[in-house]
């Protein structure tokens, strides 16, 4: 699927409804180009629950 999309004034950009939620990785290339990519973030343990002998 390709779209067009317009940076709003606040600098915001609008993916819909369906994404709404979801956290994304966000890449710019060399030539000015932006990727999104989808990402899985898994929050850090606490330390001491980690930490074994």
């Amino acid at each position: 699927m390709h779209a067009i999309k317009v940076v709003g004034k606040s600098g915001q950009i609008s993916l819909g409804k369906a994404l709404a939620g979801m956290e994304f990785l966000v890449e710019q290339l060399p030539g000015g180009d932006i990727v999104l990519k989808r990402a899985v973030v898994i929050p850090r343990m606490n330390d001491g629950c980690t930490n074994r002998p």
